[in-house]
């Protein structure tokens, strides 16, 4: 799927909208920067739950009502749009990869300067 300012591939199918987890590939088109994130419906996580798992591991999740496509632009967009996208997708190139550490490095200097 393409929008202006990013595409994203699904890497596998979703088989239902309401109660399912995908893994996406995200690329920023402005500097073709890879990203990983999973999207999972709150019925899946409650399933999961329901299932006797007392412990989930994910990383680099967001957590959705129903994986439409309209949904999964609206929060890519809003990740993205808001910042915040260096704290909730996972790097998976190096120029996204060099992002995130240039992001570690501002925030690290701005903790060192407040002590």
């Amino acid at each position: 799927m393409e929008n202006n300012n990013y595409s994203y591939t699904l890497l596998h199918e979703i088989e239902d909208i309401f109660n399912d987890e995908i893994d996406i590939i995200i690329d920023l088109q402005e500097d073709n920067s890879k990203y990983h994130v999973t999207f999972v419906t709150y019925k899946r996580v409650q399933e999961l739950m329901n299932d006797e798992n007392k412990l989930i591991y994910y990383s680099n999740i967001i957590l959705i009502e129903s994986l439409t496509e309209e949904n999964i632009n609206y929060s890519i967009k809003n990740a993205i749009d808001n910042g915040i996208y260096l704290s909730v997708f996972y790097p998976i190139n190096n120029i996204s990869i060099n992002k995130l550490n240039r992001k570690f490095d501002i925030e690290q200097e701005a903790i060192d300067n407040v002590g």
